[in-house]
């Protein structure tokens, strides 16, 4: 299944929608699940939006922990983990860009994210 994430990475990365390989006995075919208009990427609403910085699969907490780093109405200081990014084996973190408050997730834990794409949605906490 490792195998299957990895190429539908290269092909998002790659801009390829559908590909089938045969290899003798067996066949693969593949196509990748892109928005449609009627399933906006993103969601309307005021806040600023955090995004993965690239194509992967989303985790909202760290494999093996409970519970998301971070949930709607939670408050995030600059530098704190949000969520992990999985891709080609390595997980990376994404942090907080400034102190923030969590308004919505906008996409579930595992879901495959584009480089860009939207994942929570924020508001600033302005200093005292």
């Amino acid at each position: 299944m490792d195998h299957l994430r990895g190429i539908g990475e290269f092909m998002r990365r790659e801009g390829i929608r559908e590909l089938e390989v045969e290899d003798g006995e067996w066949r693969i075919y593949l196509r990748l699940a892109l928005p449609t208009e009627a399933e906006p990427a993103t969601r309307e609403g005021p806040g600023e939006l955090i995004t993965s910085p690239l194509a992967g699969i989303l985790h909202l907490s760290y494999p093996g922990e409970r519970g998301p780093c971070c949930a709607p109405g939670e408050h995030r200081k600059r530098g704190e983990v949000l969520f992990y990014v999985e891709a080609l084996k390595h997980l990376n973190e994404v942090h907080a860009p400034f102190d923030l408050v969590v308004e919505e997730v906008l996409l579930p834990d595992g879901a495959l994210v584009s480089e860009g794409q939207a994942v929570l949605r924020v508001k600033k906490e302005l200093p005292c």
